[in-house]
Order: structure tokens, then C-alpha cells, then sequence
């Protein structure tokens, strides 16, 4: 979130000399919408503030562009007002209803988004808050100003060398965050084994890590991009840790009846956990796993209670 906050007010202070605050930003819907979702709302919020800062400029309200871009979607009735006293034609009420419903909608969107916290939908999330805010921009886009209509348009919807930069990064971000969604690329959290692609499985199958049809029952990846460079993970016969150093396998699994002990050593502040396996020859190796949301405490608790199942141990 303040990454976001940084990016748009440098977008803001990088405009802030060129833009023509003596008019409304007028763009059209296919650039409106792409921008939006390649962007991930941040487009919304520009949009928004060189609106706000054209009524500012034309009519001396004290407001703050910047708070309102930011803070956008509390603002949406306050530039829909504005923007009907400008208009000379009647903005019709029925579209207005539906504007509303369909943007309490987008905020639910929002709220799931939030709550099961899946990152890929909040690429949907802010296709569908541009897809709300078209009638906002149709009205502002009717609006008579200045000059040509048209060409104010056809100028603010082109794309130059700064757009197509913040959109390719962007575009980056998003395509890494469904392939994590899809598990194609490591998360950042214990995942069920049921979730690895068949793959990623027979890669660990095809270096005796574990055995066909084993199935895997927590996993955790330390790697940025592929499975293969870095694996955590039991089953309910082994425990077992992979990992790639300077372009060399390393793996270490061990059996729960030739384990001698567990322990670990917990993660602070989204710091991964350390759980020590000690063997019965004393031979140790260690599993490195992410203490996000907790996941840290339930693949330690499922992994011990194997063990403990295994070796006959009390509870």
C-alpha cells in the first residue's frame, strides 16, 4: 500500500507541470480501462485527481486533489455533483441507481478480496471499478469545454514511453501474482501438497525425495520463481528439505522411525520459522518455512503428531 501511494504521487509530481488544469480529464473508456487494470487502480486515482485539481483551479475550493485522488472512492458522488452542474444535458437518475448498486458490488469485491486475502482477484477488482466508473467518465467526457472535445480525447488517450513503462511493470506484477495464485510459481506460505502441479511433484520423484503416488501433505517454497530451486515439505512416511546452491542439487529426507527429535526455532515479523531435524545418528539438516498467517505453527504441529504417530510417542 504505500508503494502504491509513493508510485502515485510521483505520477502526480511528474504531470503536475504539463497537465491543463483548466479543463476536466477527459480519456477515453479503452485507455480508461486498460490503464485501470494494467495499473492496478492507480490510473482511477490519477484520473480522479486531475478532475478534482481542475475544480479546484476553476473554482477555488478548498479541497486537496492529492487526499481525494488517494481516497477516491469516497469521493465518486462529489465529482458525479460537480460534474452535473456542468453538464448541460440531465444526467439521467436510472443511470445513477445503477452506478451506485454496481459500485457497492465492486466494494464487496473489494471486502472478499481483502478477507481471503487472494491476490489475484484484486486484478478483477480493479477491472471492475473502471467498468463502474465508465458512466463517471462518459459524463465527464460530454462535457463541453474549450476548444475541441475531441481532441482533448484523442490527446489524453494516447500512450507515451511513461504509460507503457508503468504498465509493463504493472503488467509484471500482475502476471507473477496469478502464477503464484496457480501455484506455478512458489507462494510466500505453506500450501496443501494437493495444490503442487504434477511437475513439480515428479521432479521431487525423479530425486528420491519422495515416492511415487506419496502424497504430500504441507509444502513450502523458499524460491522466487521455480519449485525445483527450493522445497520444504513431509509426507506420512518422511520429512524431507530441498534446495539448489550455485547450480548444485542439495536434498536431505529423513523417515519418521530414524528421527530423534524436532525442534524449532519460531519466525518474527514474517520471518521464516527454522525446524531442526535431528536423526538418530545425530545428523541434523533444517527446514526453512514461512510464518505467514501462521501457517509456521500448523505444518510444525502436523509434523510433529506424524512423528510422534510413527514412533509411538506420546502426545
Amino acid at each position: 500500500m504505500i508503494v502504491y501511494f509513493i508510485l502515485l504521487l510521483l505520477w502526480i509530481g511528474l504531470y503536475k507541470k504539463q497537465a491543463n488544469h483548466e479543463q476536466f480529464y477527459q480519456v477515453s473508456a479503452a485507455k480508461f480501462v486498460l490503464m485501470n487494470t494494467l495499473t492496478l487502480g492507480m490510473f482511477s486515482a490519477y484520473w480522479f485527481y486531475r478532475n478534482f485539481k481542475h475544480i479546484q483551479f476553476t473554482y477555488e475550493q478548498d479541497i486537496s486533489p492529492v487526499w481525494r485522488a488517494i481516497f477516491f472512492i469516497f469521493f465518486i458522488h462529489s465529482l458525479w455533483t460537480q460534474v452535473q452542474k456542468n453538464s448541460i444535458r440531465k444526467i439521467a437518475s436510472d443511470r445513477l441507481l445503477v452506478y451506485s448498486i454496481a459500485m457497492g458490488l465492486t466494494c464487496l469485491l473489494i471486502n472478499i478480496s481483502s478477507e481471503f486475502d487472494i491476490g489475484v482477484f484484486f486484478v478483477f477488482t480493479d477491472l471492475a471499478i473502471a467498468i463502474v466508473l465508465l458512466p463517471l467518465l462518459n459524463a465527464v467526457n460530454q462535457l463541453e469545454q474549450q476548444g475541441s472535445v475531441k481532441q482533448g480525447i484523442t490527446s489524453n488517450s494516447t500512450f507515451n514511453g511513461f504509460h507503457i513503462g508503468v504498465a509493463s511493470a504493472y503488467l509484471f506484477m500482475t502476471v507473477f501474482t496469478v502464477t503464484e495464485f496457480f501455484n506455478l510459481t512458489p507462494q510466500n506460505k505453506v500450501v496443501e501438497g494437493k495444490k503442487l502441479w504434477h511437475h513439480d511433484i515428479n521432479m521431487m520423484v525423479n530425486k528420491g525425495i519422495v515416492q511415487p503416488k506419496e502424497p504430500i501433505k504441507l509444502f513450502y517454497s523458499d524460491a522466487l520463481v521455480w519449485f525445483k530451486a527450493d522445497g520444504n515439505g513431509f509426507t506420512e512416511q518422511r520429512v524431507f528439505s530441498y534446495w539448489v546452491l550455485e547450480g548444485v542439487f542439495y536434498s536431505e529426507v529423513a523417515e519418521y522411525q530414524n528421527i530423534a527429535n524436532i525442534k524449532v526455532e519460531w519466525g518474527e515479523d514474517d520471518e521464516n520459522s527454522v525446524i531442526t531435524i535431528t536423526r538418530t545418528d545425530n545428523s541434523e539438516f533444517y527446514l526453512y518455512v514461512s510464518s505467514l498467517d501462521g501457517k509456521d505453527k500448523e505444518f510444525e504441529s502436523k509434523l510433529r503428531a506424524l512423528w510422534q504417530v510413527n514412533n509411538k510417542l506420546p502426545s
